[in-house]
């Protein structure tokens, strides 16, 4: 019998408190009389902006990759080209030797990609020209002064 009275007593009490504890919150009306009657659409309409935003997301690069002279031209590898976080935006199979136009669309947040072909490594930093020549190793200016010579 004392247990059956503890077990009323605990569920009167859970009852008590379950209802006693919950109770609802007051809507606040001063923030809705406050806001702006326009719709969404209507505010996007009225929206301005500078005419030097630009709206893009992404920018479009043409990578002029120049061929070294070598006698391996018959070797193929991917040339990968990567971001700063180290994702792939293109993979192309090209050799060493042959000069080859790729088109790349980089997030607009990346300042450098990151270049491969095999060992050979090349970081190039973006700029406001779309177009980027670039070739894995330069040439010595030093070297070609005494070549015109």
């Amino acid at each position: 019998m004392n247990k059956q009275i503890l077990k009323m007593l605990f569920f009167a009490c859970l009852i008590v408190f379950t209802s006693v504890s919950c109770e609802v919150d007051e809507i606040d009306d001063t923030t809705i009389d406050n806001q702006d009657p326009t719709t969404p659409e209507e505010g996007f309409k009225n929206l301005e902006v500078t005419n030097s935003f630009k709206w893009t997301t992404s920018n479009d690069y043409k990578i002029n990759f120049q061929g070294l002279p070598v006698s391996t031209a018959n070797v193929k590898m991917p040339l990968v080209i990567k971001i700063q976080d180290g994702d792939v935006l293109r993979k192309v199979n090209i050799s060493i030797s042959e000069d080859v136009e790729i088109d790349v669309n980089v997030p607009s947040r990346f300042q450098t990609l990151e270049l491969s072909w095999g060992t050979f490594e090349k970081t190039l930093t973006l700029g406001d020209n779309a177009n980027i020549d670039f070739t894995f190793i330069e040439v010595n200016p030093v070297e070609e002064e005494e070549e015109e010579e």
